[in-house]
C-alpha cells in the first residue's frame, strides 16, 4: 500500500473510528503524518489495519512494561488528553525500536480479540426468557466466545438505572434500561460451552493481557470490569474448544439431551459472508429436528435481516434508531416466528426490553 493511500486511512480512522478516542486519534494522525511509520506499516500484514490490530498491538506491548518511557507518556496521556507535548515523537521512537514485536504480534493475530462483559446486560434477560419457557436446566454453547467471559452471566451483578440484581459480585453489569423492566431470573445452567477460531486462555497473563490490550485505553470501567471478570473466570473455570461455526451440528451433540439447548452468538455473524450465516441458521434448523434448540443473537439489524425476511421484517424496522442499535432476536427450532427481546446500544450500555415477560426479582436500591 502506497504511503499517502496509508495516511488517508490513518486520518479515516482518527476522524471516524478514534473520533472519541483521544489518545489512538492522536496516535493514529501521528502514523499519517510520519513517514518513516508510514514506511513501516507498509511493511506489516494487511490485518494490520482491521479492526485496529495494530493500536491493540501497541497498547499490549505497553501493558506488558509500563516502565518503558513511552509507556509512561502513554499513560499519562490517557488520563489527561493533550498533556504530553512528545508523544508523536516518542511513539516513533518505540515503533521503529519494536519493529520486531509488532510484527511478531500483528503476525500472530487475525484481528482484534474482544470479550465485552457487559453484552450480559441483555443476555440475562433473554436467557430467562428461554429458560422460564423450557422450564428446565440450561445447556449453553456460546459460538465465537472468545475467553468464555459471557459464560458466567449467573456470577456477575446487574445495574439497571439505579436497581441492583443480584449483588454480591466482584463484577457488576451497568446498563440503563429504557421502557419497562425485563425478566431477570438467573436460570439454572447445567452444561456450558464455549467455541472461538481463536480462543483466550484467561489463565495465561500474556493471553488476558492481550485480551485488555483490545480495550480502549481511557474506557477505566470497561478494563476494570475485565479485568474482575478474568479473576472470576479463573476461579470458575470457563470450557471453551477451539473450533468453527461451521461445527455447529457436530458441537451441539455434546450438549446433554435432559437440558434446554441454547445457542448463543453475540458480534458473530458480522464477520461471517451473507451465506455462512444462512448456513448457520439451517445448522440450527438441522439440530432442531432431533431436539428444541433456542437461538439468541445480538448483532446489527442488516447482518440479522441477511438471515431471511422473517427476520428482516423484524428487526429493520428498529434500523434507523438513533444512537447503535443491535437487536436482541430469539429463534425457537419448534416456534413458527423468531421474536425480537429487545434493542440495545454498544456493548450493552443500554437497553429497550420489547418483549412481554417482565421481571418479578426484587432489585436492592443504592440510599446514596
Amino acid at each position: 500500500m502506497e504511503s499517502e493511500e496509508l495516511a488517508h486511512r490513518f486520518r479515516a480512522m482518527a476522524e471516524g473510528s478514534y473520533r472519541d478516542v483521544p489518545l489512538f486519534r492522536r496516535l493514529a494522525l501521528a502514523f499519517a503524518a510520519r513517514p518513516p511509520l508510514l514506511d513501516f506499516v507498509s511493511s506489516l500484514p494487511d490485518q494490520a489495519l482491521i479492526g485496529g490490530l495494530l493500536f491493540s498491538t501497541l497498547h499490549y506491548l505497553v501493558l506488558a512494561d509500563s516502565g518503558e518511557a513511552f509507556a509512561v507518556a502513554w499513560h499519562h496521556e490517557e488520563q489527561a488528553p493533550g498533556s504530553v507535548a512528545d508523544l508523536e515523537m516518542g511513539l516513533e521512537a518505540f515503533v521503529l525500536e519494536h519493529e520486531a514485536a509488532i510484527s511478531a504480534v500483528v503476525g500472530r493475530h487475525r484481528g482484534a480479540q474482544t470479550n465485552e462483559v457487559n453484552r450480559c446486560a441483555y443476555l440475562l434477560p433473554a436467557l430467562a426468557v428461554v429458560a422460564a419457557a423450557r422450564a428446565r436446566p440450561l445447556a449453553l454453547l456460546e459460538i465465537g466466545s472468545s475467553a468464555g467471559l459471557l459464560l458466567n452471566f449467573d456470577r456477575y451483578s446487574y445495574r439497571y438505572n439505579r436497581a441492583i440484581y443480584h449483588p454480591n459480585s466482584a463484577v457488576t453489569v451497568v446498563a440503563t434500561l429504557r421502557g419497562r423492566m425485563p425478566r431477570l431470573d438467573v436460570p439454572d445452567v447445567g452444561w456450558r460451552l464455549g467455541v472461538d477460531r481463536a480462543p483466550v486462555d484467561v489463565a495465561d497473563e500474556d493471553a488476558a493481557r492481550w485480551l485488555l490490550a483490545n480495550i480502549y485505553p481511557g474506557d477505566t470501567e470497561r478494563a476494570q470490569r475485565t479485568t474482575a471478570a478474568i479473576v472470576l473466570a479463573r476461579e470458575h473455570p470457563l470450557p471453551v474448544a477451539t473450533g468453527e461455526a461451521s461445527e455447529l451440528v457436530n458441537l451441539a451433540q455434546r450438549a446433554p439431551d435432559t437440558l434446554a439447548l441454547t445457542v448463543i452468538t453475540t458480534a458473530l455473524l458480522m464477520y461471517l459472508d451473507p451465506s455462512s450465516r444462512i448456513d448457520f441458521r439451517r445448522a440450527v434448523e438441522e439440530i432442531g429436528a432431533t431436539r428444541s434448540v433456542d437461538w439468541l443473537m445480538c448483532e446489527p439489524p442488516g447482518v440479522l435481516a441477511s438471515l431471511g425476511a422473517d427476520v428482516s421484517d423484524i428487526v429493520m424496522p428498529h434500523a434507523t434508531q438513533s444512537g447503535f442499535v443491535g437487536p436482541v432476536v430469539h429463534i425457537a427450532t419448534d416456534r413458527p416466528e423468531p421474536e425480537l427481546l429487545a434493542v440495545t446500544g454498544p456493548h450493552g450500555r443500554w437497553i429497550e426490553w420489547l418483549a412481554n415477560e417482565t421481571s418479578d426479582v426484587e432489585a436492592t436500591i443504592p440510599t446514596s
